[in-house]
């Protein structure tokens, strides 16, 4: 693939910036609408909240006491249930603003994608092919922007991705980043992963270890292999059809990748 041919030319570009720059400027004005907004539309929430629970409280005596409690406890919730819904809707501005430049601007910059679809926190429709020993033992997810379209006739969907186990006492990330799913033009028998290496560390030796014991007694047991191009450098493949895989880095996927 050459990443020349779907690059913007000048004139996209021009345009592109001239776009940045109004919205920076519209959202200049969707942060002063908000500073206005907020005080005004709580503090509005507030004083009408006051009245309520004063007149409640002016007949507390004369009301049973059953249907007293009910009233304040329920206010109470719905008090709080409407302040975050009020404080929502004064934000609002700035939510529409943000959300109408992505639509305008993803059609200009990927104008080369054919039927380009933007959304934002839905479960990707690519989420439930994905191999199991990829998503890990997760039981909370979140997603962000999503982006599918077709490019030379294929279809891909690029999608922001969380994945994490939660308990009572803490939150495990297991994946934090951008997910890119598409065909592939010859199809690998098995399961080939990419996992970006970290950083240099005292603690590195343990943890390789570490994740060499989980790999081996879990379920799914997948063996390094070597790419042999610059990719290793900063990549960690795995997979359960090593030969399969070798021939496939052979075969220039790598060099396709890097590019």
């Amino acid at each position: 693939m050459n990443a020349d041919e779907y690059l913007p030319n000048a004139e996209t570009i021009a345009a592109i910036e001239k776009d940045v720059a109004n919205y920076n400027e519209r959202r200049r004005h969707a942060q002063a609408e908000i500073g206005r907004r907020v005080p005004m539309l709580l503090g509005s929430y507030v004083l009408a909240c006051a009245v309520v629970f004063y007149f409640i409280i002016a007949n507390f005596s004369s009301m049973a006491e059953k249907v007293a409690l009910i009233l304040l406890i329920g206010g109470g919730i719905a008090a709080i249930v409407g302040g975050v819904g009020v404080h929502r809707f004064a934000h609002r501005v700035g939510v529409d603003t943000q959300q109408g430049f992505r639509d305008h601007i993803l059609p200009v910059m990927f104008g080369f994608v054919n039927g380009l679809r933007y959304s934002h926190g839905y479960e990707p429709g690519s989420f439930r092919r994905l191999p199991a020993v990829l998503k890990g033992d997760y039981n909370h997810t979140e997603f962000g922007d999503i982006i599918t379209g077709r490019l030379d006739g294929k279809h891909f969907e690029i999608c922001e991705m969380t994945l994490s186990r939660r308990n009572k006492s803490s939150t495990i990330v297991l994946f934090k980043g951008v997910v890119l799913c598409c065909g592939v033009r010859d199809s690998f028998p098995g399961t080939l992963v990419a996992v970006r290496k970290p950083e240099p560390s005292l603690m590195q030796p343990f943890s390789d270890l570490m994740r060499s014991l989980s790999a081996f007694f879990g379920g799914d047991r997948l063996e390094t292999v070597f790419s042999r191009t610059p990719l290793d450098q900063f990549y960690e493949f795995r997979s359960d059809r090593r030969e399969e895989a070798r021939a496939l880095f052979a075969g220039g996927w790598a060099t396709f990748w890097a590019g």
